[in-house]
């Protein structure tokens, strides 16, 4: 077996040496099922290579096709010069002030890039670590508006799984390790500093950003929960697990999507556009 490092937080990093293809195929052939039927703004393999484009993959994962679009290419997700063409872009598409164009640019964004992580924690608790580091994003001009990718990918795993050790694998004790784990990369260390850069750029509404992650954590699994056996409770783990300021945002609808927010994504405040069906303004019996 591959020898492990010992990290500060007690999980164990596996030296990788290239995407974890194998561990991460139930979860990369549920993404590829999902390509072949509508555009998806996450690249089904995972992995990106370097900020620019794509790098080769293994053999036994096929090669992710280049997205096309605005951008040029694959941007840092950290990048300032991301955030300035998905809020700019947003707000033309559709004549938005800033603070509206942040934050349905935000939950364009909050929805692929948490994709993977809803999916992976149902599917078997493999969690794709989408940290601010290694996520790289590439701008559209049409539906998704996004491709999220990994310049490195790696899975967190508990020390039960037995990919527990493979390249590429960060193995934690337990599900509540796991949780934690995911807790601070993903949203300790990559969402929340976003959320503050575009609230200082264009003063949206904090809660109402968080609420985009909450749904687009939940969405998933509420709106699909027949095709995945325990989605539903696995959500609601995986919600509560992460907490503040992402917990009590959502709940479960017997509507569709599936999911209800306590805030409102601003797509209800432009003119002439109703409210989402997810959305609290939307009054219910």
């Amino acid at each position: 077996m591959t020898a492990l490092a010992s990290t500060a937080g007690g999980e164990r990093t596996a030296p990788a040496t290239g995407p974890v293809a194998g561990a991460a195929h139930p979860l990369t052939a549920l993404l590829r099922e999902a390509d072949a039927a509508y555009p998806l703004g996450v690249l089904p393999g995972l992995h990106a290579g370097t900020a620019t484009g794509p790098e080769d993959e293994p053999e036994d994962e096929p090669e992710d096709e280049p997205a096309t679009g605005a951008g040029g290419g694959f941007l840092p997700a950290t990048d300032p010069r991301l955030w300035e063409t998905l809020v700019t872009g947003t707000a033309n598409r559709y004549d938005a002030p800033p603070h509206v164009a942040a934050a349905l640019a935000w939950k364009a964004y909050a929805y692929w890039v948490s994709l993977p992580v809803t999916l992976g924690w149902t599917l078997n608790r493999r969690v794709p670590l989408m940290s601010a580091r290694d996520t790289v994003v590439r701008p559209l001009d049409e539906a998704p508006f996004v491709v999220v990718g990994l310049r490195e990918a790696r899975l967190a795993v508990t020390a039960g799984d037995p990919c527990a050790g493979a390249p590429g694998t960060v193995t934690v004790p337990d599900e509540a390790a796991l949780l934690a784990l995911v807790r601070g990369v993903l949203v300790r260390d990559h969402l929340a500093p976003l959320i503050g850069e575009l609230r200082a750029r264009t003063r949206t509404g904090e809660r109402g950003l968080w609420g985009s992650v909450a749904e687009s954590l939940a969405a998933p699994l509420y709106g699909h929960g027949s095709a995945l056996p325990g989605a539903a409770g696995a959500v609601r783990d995986l919600l509560d697990g992460l907490g503040p300021p992402v917990a009590g945002l959502v709940e479960p609808s017997g509507e569709p999507p599936g999911v209800r927010r306590r805030t409102c994504c601003l797509w209800a405040s432009l003119p002439d556009r109703s409210p989402c069906p997810s959305c609290c303004l939307i009054r219910r019996s």
